[in-house]
């Protein structure tokens, strides 16, 4: 199911409300998308989003760094979410029990490619 609203943004804050009848499961996005010619800057506030607050580094320092519970493992792969074919590439290598490197390749020949590395457990 597909709904879509226009609204006209103001420099103020405005409640919209949208009448999403008929939406039986969860939905999965929802899109914002900007026509104005020009840069344009919104702020858009919903309550129960997903956040992933950055973290700032400090100097390396080794002595620092915990040792992992249960002598977790090093995976990689590579995939496509879009459309197209999924060419690239991700080299891992694993140099000690304490440090690894991955050379990713992303080709622009189509979208959605990406790349990834897991220290994981296993499978469960």
């Amino acid at each position: 199911m597909k709904k879509t609203f226009q609204v006209t943004l103001s420099a103020s804050q405005q409640d919209f409300t949208f009448d999403l009848t008929g939406f039986t499961t969860a939905m999965a996005a929802i899109n914002f998308v900007s026509n104005q010619v020009g840069t344009t800057s919104y702020t858009v506030e919903a309550k129960g989003l997903s956040y992933i607050p950055p973290v700032t580094g400090t100097t390396y320092n080794q002595s620092a760094l915990s040792t992992l519970p249960g002598t977790p493992v090093v995976t990689s792969a590579h995939a496509t979410a879009g459309t197209g074919t999924d060419n690239s590439t991700l080299t891992q290598t694993q140099a000690s029990a304490t440090t690894f490197s991955n050379v990713s390749t992303i080709p622009g020949t189509d979208t959605g490619d990406f790349t990834y590395s897991t220290i994981s457990w296993g499978y469960f």
